[in-house]
């Protein structure tokens, strides 16, 4: 049985063809459980933003009534960027709606200023997009900085072992704090957070973006 997604709005429209696109749109009404007039209106906001587009109608022959066009994620539009910050380099990637990485950039760090190491990342994004983003725009920009290390792999690192002999004994004494005070990076920083250039509306009542979706895995 497929993936049932129970959210609602345009969210759940664009998990749903996500997941199984190209899809018709009566099939993401079913997986969705929205009514298929709220679908088709979601669907034609998502084609208006970049984020959908029609595909062709299956091939065969016709029934009565319209026939049924498809829609799938729209890879040709937009991308989003993501920022992974490891212990001696930084990686920058541009990546289409599905996931799927156009281009990757890994430069070694220069200094170990956390503001120094942002703009860096940022710097380099506009040439990254020049160099293989093909006119499409950049939705949104993602960072990751890593906490997991597999065993056998970077035991013996130096700044692996300050980090767990040395940030101990630092927190025992106060000197070093033992949990975030935010939830984003430029939170855990202290750095100033710009404003949101990506979404113009919200959901009422909540502050969320209206259109938005995020995986996880």
């Amino acid at each position: 049985m497929p993936f049932i997604r129970r959210a609602t709005g345009a969210g759940a429209v664009l998990g749903a063809v996500l997941d199984h696109g190209p899809v018709a749109r009566s099939t993401v009404a079913r997986l969705t459980g929205l009514s298929p007039a709220t679908v088709s209106g979601h669907s034609h906001a998502l084609v208006r933003r970049g984020l959908l587009r029609e595909d062709h109608p299956a091939p065969g022959p016709r029934g009565p009534g319209r026939p049924h066009v498809p829609v799938d994620v729209d890879t040709g539009r937009h991308l989003v960027a993501g920022a992974h910050i490891a212990v001696a380099h930084t990686t920058l990637s541009l990546m289409d709606l599905r996931g799927r990485i156009v281009a990757e950039d890994r430069r070694p760090h220069r200094g170990t200023d956390p503001g120094s190491v942002l703009d860096g990342l940022a710097a380099r994004l506009p040439g990254l997009l020049a160099a293989h983003g093909a006119g499409r725009t950049v939705l949104a920009l993602g960072a990751a900085t890593g906490h997991w290390v597999d065993p056998g792999v970077a035991d013996d690192h130096p700044r692996v072992r300050f980090v767990d002999e040395v940030v101990p004994l630092l927190q025992e004494r106060g000197l070093f704090r033992t949990e975030y005070t935010g939830t984003t990076l430029r939170d855990h920083y202290g750095l100033r957070r710009p404003a949101n250039r990506i979404f113009d509306t919200v959901e009422p009542g909540t502050g969320q973006p209206a259109i938005g979706l995020v995986e996880t895995g």
